[in-house]
């Protein structure tokens, strides 16, 4: 209710956020309106904890010189499923395909992919569109895999949890062994991705052809070990027992407001 009745306020929000940063306002016009801009989105996010997914930021791009269009692309295969259990119903993958501008043609792409994991603790994965960009304007073929929303996810697809998540990490990586691939988790992912690493290595090394490790694994900002150089959260996570996370960091999607995943136990994302 809240969400649906402060729609105004967000638009005019996000409207002067997109003005200070591309109208050539002076300086102290742009401070003034900042403070006021700063204040009513600090008003808005405790009001409405809800955040709007953001769409992927990708103009501008230029490949070897030339500007280019990019399109994700929504990547589904077979190898998703298992044993009547859908992957996909829970994550998803996509490949950001590049054209030239001028003359329309794909851009062809150089050396082995790139699979970027998204984090996934109530981060959209939109948020890396700067990675994404970064790597597409080195010539590389990207692609994306992030978790959905549980809004959107019926009860009746299963259940969710770490082990179906390191499973799944296991089969979108092994979608590229007759190529290669270069995976790069990005913070949360990165110690699902090495229990799946590992399951995998098991099973090639017992002989598994269909099974293959990718080519390298690129660590970004990835909690291996907790322990090491302990920030805020980390200490925090100490201080309260497992039983205060399950009752204050948990909920579940509202019935009687039309999300398909009503009922479902989710992380809230703000």
């Amino acid at each position: 209710m809240v969400h649906a009745s402060s729609g105004f306020v967000r638009e005019s929000t996000a409207f002067w956020r997109q003005a200070l940063t591309r109208m050539g306002v002076p300086k102290l016009w742009t401070m003034a309106l900042g403070e006021v801009c700063g204040a009513a989105a600090v008003a808005e996010l405790m009001s409405d904890p809800r955040i709007d997914k953001p769409d992927w930021e990708l103009n501008d791009l230029k490949i070897n010189g030339a500007p280019v269009r990019v399109e994700p692309r929504d990547v589904i295969s077979e190898e998703f499923s298992h044993n009547g259990y859908d992957y996909t119903a829970f994550m998803g993958m996509k490949h950001f395909v590049a054209f030239d501008e001028r003359t329309g043609e794909q851009v062809k792409t150089e050396g082995d992919p790139v699979m970027l994991i998204a984090p996934n603790s109530g981060h959209p994965p939109e948020y890396i569109d700067k990675t994404v960009k970064g790597y597409m304007e080195q010539g590389r073929d990207v692609y994306v895999v992030y978790c959905r929303d549980a809004m959107d996810i019926p009860l009746a697809a299963g259940r969710f949890g770490l082990n179906e998540y390191i499973s799944g990490l296991a089969r979108f990586t092994n979608f590229f062994r007759d190529v290669g691939v270069h995976v790069v988790p990005i913070c949360q992912p990165g110690p699902p991705l090495m229990a799946a690493l590992a399951l995998m290595g098991d099973l090639v090394e017992r002989g598994f052809n269909h099974v293959s490790l990718p080519r390298t694994i690129i660590s970004k900002a990835n909690p291996y070990d907790t322990d090491v150089n302990q920030q805020v959260p980390n200490k925090f996570a100490r201080s309260k027992p497992m039983s205060w996370f399950q009752k204050f960091t948990q909920a579940e999607v509202p019935l009687g407001y039309g999300y398909k995943g009503a009922g479902r136990k989710m992380y809230y994302g703000a």
